[in-house]
């Protein structure tokens, strides 16, 4: 399994790169067991030194609040999408055309880089929000970390 975790060099993103690591394998789409393999942490900032060392990370730098951004790391093989991306508190206020941008648009670019060609859909946990089974299509996984 391949997972992406945007926000990924963060607080809470290096904290759920290390426990995605220990656990080691989580439930797909399907609900069967599947070893994680590779996680992808994307970030807008280098990861500091609480990023884990591991050779199944890579981490990625870059604007990931495009199409084209997520494009680079949201492939065809990417399985879950943990999008923890935000401008948070006063950045938001600072520069509200920024925190629209990455909170607001960048939560449905990521979601619609999740679907693919075939009609599949690489399965997504957008926190802070929630989705409901309503709101959210079939193929999502609910993930518990």
């Amino acid at each position: 399994m391949k997972v992406v975790v945007t926000g990924g060099t963060g607080f809470l993103g290096a904290k759920l790169v290390r426990r995605l690591l220990q656990v080691g394998v989580l439930t797909d789409a399907e609900g069967r067991p599947s070893e994680i393999e590779r996680i992808v942490a994307c970030d807008v900032a280098p990861a500091g030194p609480a990023m884990v060392t591991d050779p199944r990370v890579e981490v990625c730098v870059g604007d990931f609040s495009t199409a084209q951004g997520l494009a680079e790391v949201i492939d065809g093989d990417v399985n879950l999408v943990f999008h923890l991306a935000g401008v948070v508190s006063g950045g938001a206020e600072a520069d509200f055309d920024l925190g629209m941008k990455v909170n607001w648009t960048e939560v449905g670019t990521c979601s619609r880089r999740c679907d693919r060609p075939d009609g599949s859909r690489a399965s997504s946990s957008q926190a802070p929000l929630r989705f409901t089974a309503a709101t959210c299509r079939p193929s999502c996984a609910t993930t518990r970390t």
